[in-house]
């Protein structure tokens, strides 16, 4: 089976973020697809947010890669009785009930501590979930309090530098934000379609790359990260990266691509052969091809396209499973 690092109060604010049932009900607003957004995820995130990322957990849990992840990995003994604890409580699976995560997060994510985390998923129990999360929560010297905003229920920890709370907007969709973006998100759940916030540059991007895929993630890049990238030689090529989107689908073997939007043709050239001199190098390592994975290299190829850069990596059904064994062989010998 799978193996997740992960310690108690961390399992007790996954529940927490779990436990808070909105008292009106579902995402006001957010019932119809929306004209201006590729996801409605986008709907709800704040306008400081940057980065999404989205995936679609039934679909990689059927992938061959998955599958050589979980039976080569194990639980600790700490993990199942954890586990254990949580579904005999709640009446809920954290690693069969949710079915897609998707994070967001500002430019400077870590100065504030500010993110979103979105789950769907299945078995959520408001007063079973409350109950246990208090619960853990009151052992560990910390508290989880109850709080209204926008009409809604927020569940709140008593940490006030991270300033972390959970609310539910429906029985199949909970949040949980950090450094106070879950009031934020409960106000905008609440608010008229016209007034939420369009995301559209993420929007856009999300609409030309697709947001049906196992996972996709967009985002901006920040300009001080571009200020940083243009700073070191190695990696100048990539100081012109305005936008960033990846996408991977798992159906028919692996499909992963990403894409790069730059401010002009002659940018994205310049990176397009940089990433290509990588590539050439990398399928030329002797430990790479010790560990087999040069066939994988051959297919992968940076082209540039006016201003936007791609690279795409495919394998066939066959070349997956390949993968998946070298994988598994490769988790058994860091196991001994």
């Amino acid at each position: 089976m799978d193996r997740f690092p992960y310690d108690r109060r961390a399992v007790a604010w996954v529940v927490v973020a779990l436990a808070g049932l909105v008292a009106g009900g579902g995402c006001k607003g957010c019932e119809a697809p929306h004209e201006a957004v590729a996801d409605r995820v986008f709907l709800l995130l704040p306008e400081q947010a940057q980065t999404v990322v989205s995936l679609n957990l039934r679909e990689v849990r059927e992938s061959v890669l998955w599958k050589a992840v979980a039976t080569v990995g194990e639980r600790s003994s700490d993990d199942l009785t954890i586990l254990a604890a949580v579904k005999a409580r709640t009446g809920f699976d954290p690693l069969v009930d949710v079915h897609r995560l998707v994070l967001a997060f500002p430019e400077d994510a870590r100065a504030n501590g500010e993110f979103a985390l979105v789950a769907y998923g299945d078995h959520f129990d408001e007063r079973r979930l409350v109950a246990y999360a208090r619960d853990e929560a009151k052992a560990r010297g910390f508290d989880i309090h109850q709080e209204e905003h926008a009409g809604r229920r927020l569940w709140v920890g008593s940490d006030a530098r991270t300033k972390r709370a959970g609310f539910f907007l429906d029985e199949h969709t909970f949040i949980l934000g950090g450094g106070g973006w879950a009031p934020q998100i409960a106000k905008l759940a609440g608010q008229p379609r016209a007034a939420l916030p369009s995301h559209a540059e993420l929007s856009h991007l999300g609409k030309r790359v697709g947001t049906n895929h196992a996972a996709w993630a967009v985002a901006v890049v920040p300009s001080a990260t571009r200020a940083r990238l243009a700073a070191m030689p190695r990696f100048a090529a990539t100081a012109n990266i305005s936008r960033v989107a990846v996408t991977l689908d798992l159906k028919q073997g692996i499909l992963a691509t990403a894409r790069a939007e730059l401010s002009t043709k002659e940018s994205a050239q310049a990176l397009a052969a940089q990433l290509n001199d990588y590539l050439r190098e990398a399928k030329q390592s002797p430990k790479l091809l010790l560990m087999g994975i040069g066939p994988w290299l051959e297919g992968i190829a940076a082209v540039a396209q006016g201003p936007n850069v791609s690279v795409t990596m495919q394998l066939n059904p066959s070349q997956a499973q390949g993968m998946a064994d070298r994988l598994t062989a490769l988790l058994q010998l860091t196991k001994r």
